[in-house]
């Protein structure tokens, strides 16, 4: 259950969704809309099930499972990589994020308010000594690639061609 606090940081614009891809798009899981840096960090993962947490954002995470109470347990320098989890499959890309506060919502669930930092290609998954998945975060530049940049310029393409036909442009 993700509950966003009040952010002083300006918003972050979502990508438009589609229902199904066009025709001849290559769709892929692998992140290849970013280059990685330097220095892997190896931290406890969070499995983030209902959403996606974006650099800047800060979030009240309830702790309900207990793998999330294990990682945020784990967590001993308050830095955590959160990672969407969908169909019991996690994703190649996650944010680490420092814990701000710990605490307890209303109804009794332990919950913590964290503060993503910066996006990460999630690497090789290491089992701790508890029931945590430790795994190594490799830091993003967040610089889209050249493929990246032809889908946008394509999808901006299509966009005005339809907006034309419906009578917008």
């Amino acid at each position: 259950m993700l509950q966003c606090n009040y952010v002083t940081t300006p918003p972050v614009k979502a990508a438009p969704q589609r229902s199904r891809p066009m025709a001849d798009t290559d769709i892929t899981t692998e992140p290849d809309d970013t280059t990685s840096v330097t220095g892997s960090t190896t931290l406890p993962l969070m499995p983030i099930p209902g959403g996606v947490v974006l650099p800047e954002m800060v979030v009240t995470v309830a702790l309900e499972t207990d793998e999330s109470q294990a990682a945020a347990g784990a967590a001993t320098d308050d830095l955590i990589v959160l990672v969407p989890k969908i169909d019991n499959q996690f994703s190649a890309v996650g944010a680490v994020a420092h814990i701000e506060n710990r605490g307890t919502l209303r109804d009794g669930l332990p919950a913590l308010t964290i503060r993503a930092t910066h996006r990460a290609l999630i690497g090789a998954g290491i089992l701790g000594t508890g029931a945590t998945l430790w795994v190594e975060a490799t830091p993003l530049s967040g610089q889209p690639s050249t493929h990246t940049k032809g889908l946008a310029a394509r999808y901006s393409g299509v966009a005005s061609k339809l907006l034309e036909q419906l009578g917008g442009g």
